[in-house]
């Protein structure tokens, strides 16, 4: 028994100096970034590396905001509805040029609302602001969110 309690006293003396060496290394550490910080140049200077430069790119393209020139944007935006929705099926779209929000009716054959919901409501709308920098996309986006959510292909008929 007395073996192991010296190889117990000898492991934690090795234990108690890794300790003190880490305890040295960090305070090193320490000292290193408080003089970097004390010092009036950045970081990136003092070791000697330039940040690179960011490059944002704008929107491929950017739609008028203002209500009158978001009106006449209807017909683009019916377009683009059609592209994802057959209104035989029954789905509806409306735009909403004062609030800037596009809203698509789903007919209740289609929907995967859950019983509770459907009893509860009655419809099923799917409504979403519209970004007024990039309407168009806005709206294209939101009917790939729905249609993907429905799982609906227009290609197929569906009678409703």
């Amino acid at each position: 028994m007395e073996e192991k309690k010296l190889t117990l006293t000898s492991l934690n003396k090795k234990l108690d100096e890794k300790m003190e060496k880490i305890t040295n290394s960090i305070t090193n550490i320490a000292l290193v970034v408080e003089e970097l910080a004390n010092k009036d140049k950045k970081i990136g200077q003092v070791i000697g590396e330039r940040p690179a430069e960011r490059v944002v790119e704008a929107p491929p393209t950017i739609d008028p905001a203002t209500p009158k020139q978001r009106k006449e944007l209807e017909p683009e935006l019916k377009e683009i509805f059609l592209k994802y929705f057959d209104e035989d099926d029954g789905f509806k779209a409306e735009y909403d040029t004062m609030e800037s929000k596009f809203k698509i009716n789903v007919p209740m054959g289609l929907s995967n609302m859950d019983e509770a919901n459907k009893n509860f409501y009655g419809k099923d709308e799917r409504t979403r602001k519209v970004d007024q920098n990039n309407v168009k996309g806005s709206v294209e986006q939101w009917c790939k969110l729905v249609c993907q959510n429905l799982k609906y292909n227009k290609k197929f008929k569906i009678k409703v």
